[in-house]
């Protein structure tokens, strides 16, 4: 066989190329999409998740699905800064409801306002309409009205915050605590 013969027996067709390169593609592409393999089951689907990210093309020009899937994570477990993610807001809240019949109502709704605030934080900062403060608010607001006894009324306003926020009727600043409690004149470092 003449040397000709046997480089061109290596070379591979342009044609065959290019099913190749859409396999290896595909490939790369539905391994960035499971997190199910290593998803906390104590957490909404992870598809929910990726279907929120693939919604919005101007955060993925600023942020990649791993970087979401991170901060959609840390929204649930919390942070070193603020170590009290909303799993832990929820327990508070579970824990404190008494009638064992209200329980999977509650349970059902935190999981929904969870989700939908998770989908919007969790995007790039400069994006998202949901800042940090926001979660800090909406944190303290529900644990105080776990000691108050008014948690319906509080879950009720964050909600249709949340949804003014994201229909842009509100802005982010203006989501302050009293928003959802009084102040407390005994206390000069309430919030």
């Amino acid at each position: 066989m003449a040397r000709s013969d046997v480089q061109s027996s290596r070379r591979y067709s342009p044609l065959l190329a290019i099913p190749m390169l859409f396999m290896l593609l595909s490939g790369c592409a539905s391994m960035n999409r499971d997190f199910s393999r290593d998803w906390p089951q104590e957490l909404p689907p992870s598809n929910y998740f990726v279907i929120s990210y693939e919604r919005d093309a101007l955060n993925q020009e600023y942020q990649a699905l791993h970087e979401y899937m991170y901060w959609v994570r840390k929204f649930y477990e919390g942070t070193a800064l603020y170590p009290r993610g909303w799993s832990d807001i929820t327990t508070e809240i579970l824990d404190a409801t008494e009638d064992p019949k209200a329980k999977p109502e509650m349970t059902e709704r935190l999981a929904i306002l969870g989700r939908d605030i998770a989908a919007e934080w969790s995007k790039d900062g400069g994006i998202s309409l949901v800042k940090n403060h926001n979660l800090a608010t909406w944190g303290i607001a529900a644990s105080r009205a776990v000691g108050e006894g008014n948690v319906e009324e509080t879950l009720d306003r964050i909600s249709d915050d949340l949804g003014k926020l994201l229909s842009r009727e509100l802005t982010a600043d203006a989501i302050t605590v009293d928003r959802y409690h009084a102040p407390d004149p005994e206390d000069p470092f309430a919030f």
